[in-house]
């Protein structure tokens, strides 16, 4: 890292996404690049989003631990849900440490089984995005990303430029009811 340069895991993201990096990672790994996609229309929405992808190298306990401090500063996990998800220790663990510290998750069905096999036990029951039986690639761009904040909305989760002033206004709300 160069001066003036910051570390990407310290930055606290509302939005964690949990993904396959060799299915919709980056399409210069072997990836469909979806996952890329997500994260640019959720900041381009005013959400701020990270992956482990973006803790870099550096072995894995220090990996672990931005994983782990990540994932306890964030809102949200969203899990693109791909044929291998979970198959590998990344996205295992992610969904693991989610679980476990009671992180809403929120699935995304991009292909294969649903949900995943390997991570079955974390999203058994939930609704996934796009709703009904479609993945992805049943339905446009533009439904896949109005579902996914209609459903960051509805866990009370708004863009930052929003956050503070929905805040304020559920506050006055409740002291006013109080």
């Amino acid at each position: 890292m160069t001066q003036g340069e910051s570390d990407p895991s310290a930055a606290i993201s509302q939005v964690l996404l949990c993904y396959r990096l060799h299915e919709t990672g980056p399409t210069t790994i072997g990836g469909d690049g979806y996952a890329q996609r997500i994260k640019a229309a959720l900041e381009a929405h005013g959400y701020s989003a990270s992956s482990s992808s973006d803790f870099g190298t550096g072995g894995s306990g220090r990996i672990e631990s931005s994983l782990e401090s990540s994932l306890a500063a964030c809102s949200v996990v969203v899990a693109i849900c791909s044929k291998g998800l979970g198959k590998d220790n990344v996205s295992y663990r992610e969904l693991q440490l989610a679980e476990s510290l009671h992180k809403p998750i929120i699935p995304i069905y991009h292909s294969g089984r649903f949900p995943p096999e390997e991570v079955e036990m974390y999203m058994n029951g939930m609704q996934r995005v796009p709703s009904g039986n479609r993945s992805v690639d049943e339905c446009s761009w533009h439904e896949v990303v109005d579902e996914l904040v209609e459903r960051l909305e509805n866990l009370g989760l708004y863009p930052l430029r929003w956050q503070a002033a929905v805040t304020a206004a559920m506050r006055v709300q409740s002291d006013a009811g109080a």
